[in-house]
């Protein structure tokens, strides 16, 4: 890799941390933005602005689907969660499908209109799509049970293949 490439990549790495996005693939934006390094700063700096800007606009217009993690501190299930799975959701196929957005249970009542039912429990984790609650999980039953009953709440996430077709319905 040439200097100039290996510096422009450190520059983005530095300045841009996009870790929520984990499909972000960062060589694809290297590859698309080297050209520009023949360029004044300037100009380097707004094709990347607005390369960026592109990525981070389609990323969130096709996050339709969040994992709402509701946890209450000093919760000793919530901490066994945090130490077990929280390093390692958001680098994850499902993290990737359901980026997770933690809650404190004590300011849960801007989401009360949304949920199907109160939050009794912590940690709850309450899969939304486009807003409307689609399932949930009450407690933490432990890594090796955390997994599988997230992948089925999961399979209840609209395909893109079904978007298509109701898309394509009401035309």
């Amino acid at each position: 890799m040439p200097a100039s490439r290996a510096a422009l990549k450190a520059n983005i790495e530095s300045h841009c941390r996009l870790s929520s996005y984990a499909f972000f693939d960062m060589h694809i934006f290297i590859e698309m933005i080297e050209p520009f390094v023949k360029y004044s700063s300037f100009q380097r700096s707004l094709a990347g602005g607005v390369l960026l800007l592109c990525f981070l606009l389609l990323a969130t217009a096709t996050q339709a689907a969040e994992l709402l993690y509701i946890f209450e501190p000093g919760c000793p299930y919530c901490k066994a969660w945090e130490k077990e799975i929280g390093p390692s959701y958001d680098k994850t196929s499902e993290g990737r499908r359901a980026p997770l957005k933690p809650i404190d249970k004590r300011n849960i009542d801007s989401l009360r209109s949304s949920l199907a039912k109160p939050v009794r429990f912590t940690p709850t984790f309450v899969l939304m799509e486009n807003g409307t609650e689609i399932g949930r999980l009450e407690g933490y039953p432990g890594e090796d049970f955390f997994w599988p009953l997230l992948d089925s709440l999961l399979e209840n996430l609209s395909k893109p293949d079904q978007i298509e077709r109701i898309g394509n319905s009401n035309s």
